[in-house]
């Protein structure tokens, strides 16, 4: 079969998950434009531009002032389309994750399954802390991710580093849908120094000896762990109160705008880099979010080839 052109993107090369789940190179420049493709939601109603959004959303100012008098800072203020016209504040228990790793994953759509913009929301979500097993090779990541993908599961991975290739992979996987999947730093303090100990888990483990969140909310400056009631990570020390805006509007264009002028003021520079004392572990003492899960030898999928991209 004749080599067909790569696409301009470099992402556009990495690996992807196809459905049964396997690895290869994808050169289409079909998926170039998928994942290269930006797109904009029209506004709801013709606006005056000589007058800033904030004008046109001061319930919603009002209700980000309310939430920064709730929550130590702003990356404890999350927001979602609500599923009525009315806005309100509602309150909710969560675990503190550091921000997404790549601008990648963070779309103005819905291609990653979340209604507001520049975010993800995972679901069902497996939670794996690691951090030098990131840049092993994809081969030895796959036994897991095709088994979180036929439990119908998402999978969350926090480190500190990532080699390009797995990122990459992760990224065109979340994308095309085929593995619900995000990378993410841990929790940080004030200087951005990780707070919670590195604790190192295999990634060819199987999905089940991982901790299960109900829902995993992430965005550029933070990440968010929602479990449900009786799952482990409900009852840890680290569990903190968050201020959930339920956004609606007028119609779904309206609701849309109002969520992206959020997301933009809850991520201004400086509103996300005070200290937060009860998330803060000194760097010898064991987190109390995530198990530490013992390694266990490689095994590498049979059908993994080594392609030149």
């Amino acid at each position: 079969m004749a080599r067909q052109e790569r696409p301009s993107c470099r992402r556009c090369r990495a690996a992807t998950l196809a459905v049964p789940l396997h690895l290869s190179f994808r050169s289409e420049a079909s998926i170039a434009e998928t994942i290269c493709a930006k797109k904009s939601l029209p506004m709801a109603r013709a606006r005056d531009q000589s007058q800033p959004m904030s004008h046109f959303c001061s319930d919603l100012v009002a209700l980000v002032a309310k939430a920064r008098q709730i929550v130590p800072d702003d990356r404890y203020i999350w927001c979602r389309a609500a599923d009525t016209f009315d806005t309100a504040l509602v309150q909710r228990h969560g675990l503190l994750l550091g921000g997404a790793f790549s601008p990648h994953f963070l779309r103005d759509s819905t291609a990653v399954g979340c209604d507001t913009p520049w975010a993800v929301q995972l679901r069902r979500c497996r939670v794996l802390t690691c951090n030098h097993l990131a840049k092993q090779p994809i081969g030895s990541w796959l036994p897991l991710m095709e088994k979180v993908a036929a439990e119908g599961e998402s999978l969350l991975v926090v480190t500190d580093s990532i080699g390009s290739e797995l990122l990459n992979t992760f990224v065109v996987n979340a994308i095309r849908g085929t593995l619900p999947v995000c990378v993410v730093h841990p929790a940080g303090d004030r200087s951005g120094r990780t707070t919670t100990r590195a604790q190192f888990a295999a990634p060819w483990i199987s999905p089940e000896q991982l901790p299960r969140v109900e829902e995993v909310w992430i965005r550029r400056t933070a990440s968010v762990c929602f479990p449900s009631a009786g799952e482990p990570l409900s009852s840890s020390a680290a569990i903190q109160t968050f201020a959930i805006i339920e956004t609606g509007g007028e119609n779904h264009e309206d609701q849309s705008a109002r969520l992206r002028f959020l997301m933009q003021e809850l991520q201004q520079p400086g509103n996300s880099n005070h200290p937060v004392a009860s998330t803060i572990h000194s760097s010898d003492e064991e987190s109390p979010c995530l198990p530490i899960i013992p390694a266990s030898p490689p095994r590498l999928a049979h059908d993994f080839h080594n392609q030149e991209v």
